[in-house]
């Protein structure tokens, strides 16, 4: 059994082992199965890497579309802010448009006023001369005739004899002195021509008026200057300037300092014009205007007169306004006619159309002629003159010397040039004076003669870091630094600083000083205007600024900025277009703003004047006013070379 079963065993062996057809193809099979194999592992390969392609296809993609997410997200931003700037811009623009509409409507309901109300006359800016409003403006460029109807045209009436009344040089019941008869009574022959030119008439009333206050030397506080050909007002030329007496002024070509003097003016016209003339009033009233503004005064007089007629008026500046009020007198006839009696003569009802072919025989009205002697005669007390102090008996060697021109004006005090008289027979003393008239107190007188800078040099500006560290070092701050208050001495080859009206004394212990805003604004520090506007913006805000010591430092950097660059100066020069000063002191912080940011002298500079700003308790010393002396050198590289 065993060994069949074995036999069989064996034969199913040799079977399998004898079938090589089938062993080939096995083999065969496998072999193609392998291969199919490879076939599918290459193309797994083939798609893996394909797979893998497309992956970093798209994750390029991804980042591109990442990438250009940002870019439309940055474009959006800065559309956005260009969108936020523009409606900035607009709104802006439609606040300035609104503040503009504002302020029309209120210059219309000021015109309105003017109408309704006499007390409501004009709107004028109170303050030194860069101060200004729309009227001012206007004034400048408007018609005689068209100030009276716009602002004058209703006119108040006032009593001249009850503002005489305290005169008693002249009584209504006693006759007037020969003298004062022949010199009115030459004037009336030398203008009884009914034809006369006004320019006649001119030279005849200036005979007259020199005259007349020869005679009444004792008695008046006045003097007399013809100016109808000096255009000192602003371009116009009032046909007679009354200043005190022992005032000596210059006045060929165009002394513009006269208006600083001038206490009351008259205008004259030629027997054709009458005197209620309106463009003849608005003459008179805007030259009065115009020097009542400049000087700050509360009140100022004039006359209007003709060969036959004199009226009296003055404008009044409203109390706690900034108002102004006109005021006219009757018109009082200077000669009546034979036919008329004595008793008419004082009519206040008196014909203002009367012709120039009544008859030339007359005589004097002398109740006229008492009120303008008075007039000439008051105190000065009634002429309410205060642009400067200055009284007809202070002695201000007007025997020896005159007022050539003006060689500064500050806000509490003024500089003035004198010259020898050519007629003086004083031989001691120099050439020239340079006086300083006060508006507070006394005037004093220097020897040395102070000229105005136009501009400065190297040397001059390290001689005003010397003045502005001397005042420092001995805790005094000036606080009105500007260049009109810089003058040079010509003796010394000095700069000198002067106006220290609104000058102040720290403690030792004071690092800062409250006090009221007062002096300079427009070459002040950024700190400084910040806070002057913020006021400004602010009605109930406080208007006081803590007065850092270093701020006259500030204040002369920029006062050397402008007087050694042309262009800034242009720059600065073009903010008087501004009307009020919150205007001008936004365009300064703007302008030295950007220069700090476009002029790396300037920026240098500010950092060593600013060196102790972030130690409350740190002073500048010596070294600190050496660096900012050496590096100003930068500002002046011709002179360096």
């Amino acid at each position: 059994m065993s060994d069949g079963d074995g036999d069989q065993g064996n034969s199913k062996t040799l079977k399998i082992t004898l079938s090589p057809t089938k062993l080939t193809s096995d083999i065969a099979k496998e072999k193609t199965q392998q291969q199919q194999n490879q076939l599918l592992i290459q193309q797994n390969q083939l798609l893996i890497q394909q797979n893998q392609l497309i992956i970093i296809e798209k994750e390029k993609e991804a980042k591109l579309a990442i990438i250009e997410k940002e870019k439309e997200a940055k474009l959006a931003i800065i559309d956005k802010e260009k969108e936020a700037k523009l409606a900035i811009i607009d709104k802006e623009k439609e606040a300035k448009e609104k503040e503009k509409e504002a302020k029309l409507a209120i210059i219309e309901k000021e015109k309105e006023l003017l109408v309704e109300q006499n007390s409501k006359r004009m709107k004028l800016a109170h303050g030194p001369p860069s101060s200004s409003s729309f009227i001012e403006e206007q004034s400048r460029a408007i018609s005689e005739r068209g100030f009276f109807n716009t602002y004058a045209k209703h006119i108040k009436s006032f009593e001249i004899n009850s503002l005489l009344h305290d005169n008693n040089h002249f009584n209504d019941n006693d006759d007037l002195d020969d003298q004062l008869k022949n010199c009115i009574e030459d004037y009336h022959r030398l203008t009884s021509s009914s034809n006369m030119l006004e320019a006649n008439i001119q030279n005849a009333f200036d005979k007259l008026i020199v005259s007349l206050l020869s005679i009444l030397n004792k008695d008046t506080s006045l003097k007399y200057l013809p100016t109808y050909k000096k255009k000192y007002l602003e371009g116009r030329a009032p046909d007679c300037t009354f200043i005190y007496k022992n005032v000596n002024i210059v006045i060929d070509g165009q002394c513009k300092c006269l208006q600083d003097v001038a206490v009351c003016l008259g205008e004259i016209k030629s027997s054709s014009t009458f005197i209620t003339d309106a463009e003849s009033i608005g003459q008179l009233l805007l030259n009065l205007t115009i020097l009542l503004r400049n000087q700050t005064r509360e009140r100022i007089y004039g006359f209007l007169i003709n060969i036959k007629y004199i009226r009296f008026y003055y404008v009044e500046k409203k109390p706690y306004s900034d108002l102004y009020d006109f005021y006219q007198s009757e018109s009082f006839k200077l000669f009546n006619d034979l036919s008329e009696t004595s008793s008419s003569s004082s009519s206040s009802s008196v014909n203002m159309k009367t012709t120039s072919e009544q008859s030339k025989t007359s005589y004097i009205n002398e109740h006229t002629w008492k009120i303008f002697l008075k007039f000439l005669t008051m105190k000065t007390e009634f002429y309410q003159y205060t642009a400067l102090n200055i009284n007809p008996n202070d002695y201000l060697y007007d025997d020896k010397y005159n007022i050539q021109r003006k060689l500064g004006d500050g806000l509490t005090s003024m500089v003035y040039l004198l010259k020898k008289n050519n007629n003086s027979y004083f031989k001691i003393g120099p050439p020239r004076l340079v006086i300083k008239i006060s508006k507070g107190n006394k005037f004093i007188i220097f020897s040395k003669q102070l000229e105005p800078l136009e501009s400065l040099t190297l040397t001059h500006s390290q001689q005003l870091i010397d003045i502005i560290q001397h005042l420092y070092d001995s805790f005094i701050l000036h606080r009105d630094l500007r260049p009109e208050n810089l003058m040079y001495d010509k003796s010394h080859q000095h700069l000198k600083l002067i106006d220290f009206g609104f000058a102040t004394i720290y403690q030792k212990n004071e690092m800062t000083k409250r006090l009221p805003i007062e002096g300079t604004i427009t070459y002040a520090g950024q700190k400084f205007l910040e806070h002057y506007l913020k006021f400004s913006f602010e009605s109930s805000f406080e208007r006081l600024y803590d007065y850092e010591q270093t701020f006259d430092l500030q204040c002369a950097l920029n006062v050397i900025m402008y007087m050694t660059n042309s262009k800034i100066k242009n720059e600065i020069n073009s903010m008087k277009q501004f009307l009020d000063t919150k205007e001008k002191a936004l365009a300064s912080l703007e302008y030295w703003e950007k220069l700090k940011k476009n002029d790396r002298n300037y920026f240098d500079l500010l950092e060593l004047i600013n060196k102790s700003k972030f130690d409350d308790f740190a002073r500048l010393k010596s070294a600190d006013f050496n660096d900012i002396r050496t590096a100003m050198k930068e500002l002046f590289p011709k002179e360096q070379k």
